[in-house]
């Protein structure tokens, strides 16, 4: 494969955008922009993946230019390959996990 490469890189930096994007244009024809509407997204879902994780949009990108996504962005992914990105989102409050009648039932308490 003819990936565009710069010899001071080392193999452990992320690709540069414009490099991302000049290797999907070289390889493809397409911008980022066509690649995000043929696929279903709005441009700006994908050019999301440019800047941050964004393990969906890495794979389209990746899969048109030919690559792993973690030959693109090692820095994002382990040595196995897995997206170094935590899933789920965070707890950020307790008592948004209980349900109507607790609720109501810890109210009637305190009004005691």
């Amino acid at each position: 494969m003819n990936v565009i490469t710069n010899s001071k890189k080392q193999p452990s930096e992320d690709w540069p955008s414009p490099s991302i994007i000049a290797e999907l244009k070289i390889r493809t024809g397409l911008s980022l922009r066509q690649l995000a509407y043929r696929n279903g997204y709005a441009p700006a879902t994908l050019r999301a993946a440019l800047d941050k994780p964004y393990p969906n949009m890495e794979r389209i990108i990746a899969h048109a230019v030919g690559v792993e996504p973690k030959e693109i962005w090692p820095s994002r992914y382990d040595i196995h390959g897995k997206s170094n990105r935590p899933m789920g989102r965070p707890v950020r409050n307790q008592k948004k996990n209980t349900t109507p009648k607790q609720r109501r039932n810890a109210k009637s308490c305190r009004e005691d």
